[in-house]
């Protein structure tokens, strides 16, 4: 960090007071006056002027033909561990200017170097102090950076130091791994077509997403459901497992998906002669939309439906001649549920 390089655009603005300003002098002349505020275990004000005396060579007396150098400054803690000083100029104050460091010792040789240039502005052309000063073992080396051009400085934009800046810039990672975020559920669901009439069931819903594609995996069961024909009855339930691949949009609130589902359909026969139980098995090819809604940090409710068709499907029979039930070739499923995420 520079902080003497920061101090010296602080010097392009006017310093200096009027002749006769009140406020508390700082060496032998009374046309430079210094107050100094800073908590304890900071330097001092007389520390903070020996240090100004030990850089200019001499006492701190302006030039015969400058005018009063009044400054006032104050130190004090700041957020993420570091001080604050702030210097004014003149006997209201005016022009304030902030310089920030992780030690109120740097802070303390930054102020006397910025004395040092009041009183001396050929000072940095000159010399460059010795970095084992005595009597300035608390503050931490400085080196003196040679004086850029004066620039036009707003007066209400606080000065940074840039090497603290540039820390804050790096903290963000450029080689970091892609964002992988699981989720695990559960929905309350009914089919359409893949059992007689409306079939209620749940489905457990677990599911991996990376640069919003959405890798899912579902459970499936749906309970018995009856069915009568003429001559005959029987009672069939589903349970299902499936795959899909999505693309989250909007943030993840609405998904489309692609996926195959494989059922399992089993019967028991009723209310026949020879009553006896099969089951079938189904292979369904689904095209669905997943909306989720955020309701916390990691919960979301979920509202799925999607269609499924059937390239080949079973049937059941009372007989040979008899069927009982056949799926439909394309069914419609709808879920409602919610579900946790973690990363």
């Amino acid at each position: 960090m520079r902080l003497a390089g920061t101090l010296l655009f602080m010097t392009s603005t006017a310093l200096a007071a009027p002749d006769g300003a009140s406020a508390v002098s700082g060496g032998a002349d009374s046309r430079f006056l210094f107050e100094w505020s800073a908590p304890a275990g900071c330097p001092s004000r007389a520390e903070v002027l020996g240090r100004a005396e030990q850089l200019v060579g001499h006492t701190l007396v302006p030039a015969a033909n400058s005018p009063t150098v009044e400054l006032s400054a104050a130190v004090q803690p700041s957020a993420s561990s570091t001080w604050l000083l702030e210097v004014g100029a003149g006997a209201s104050g005016g022009g304030i200017r902030t310089v920030s460091a992780p030690t109120c010792g740097e802070l303390g040789e930054a102020m006397a170097l910025l004395i040092a240039l009041s009183i001396d502005p050929d000072y940095p052309r000159r010399a460059a102090f010795p970095p084992d000063a005595p009597g300035w073992a608390r503050f931490a080396d400085v080196p003196v950076a040679p004086a850029p051009p004066a620039l036009p400085t707003p007066a209400t934009a606080p000065l940074r130091v840039p090497e603290l800046a540039a820390s804050r810039s790096t903290s963000t990672s450029t080689g970091a791994a892609p964002r992988l975020e699981g989720a695990l559920g559960a929905l309350g669901s009914v089919w359409l077509g893949r059992l007689p009439g409306i079939a209620p069931g749940v489905v457990l819903r677990s599911s991996l997403e990376s640069k919003r594609f959405v890798l899912a995996l579902e459970l499936g069961f749906f309970p018995t459901q009856h069915v009568a024909t003429q001559g005959g009855a029987g009672d069939l339930w589903l349970a299902s497992v499936g795959a899909s691949l999505g693309y989250a949009l909007f943030n993840g609130l609405v998904t489309p998906y692609a996926g195959v589902q494989l059922d399992l359909l089993h019967g028991v026969g009723s209310d026949v002669s020879a009553p006896q139980s099969g089951h079938v098995w189904l292979l369904g090819l689904d095209l669905g939309l997943l909306f989720r809604l955020p309701v916390h940090r990691t919960a979301n409710l979920l509202l799925a439906a999607s269609l499924s068709a059937l390239p080949t499907h079973g049937q059941f029979y009372i007989d040979p001649d008899r069927q009982l039930f056949r799926p439909n070739s394309l069914g419609a499923q709808f879920g409602l549920g919610a579900e946790m995420t973690f990363r």
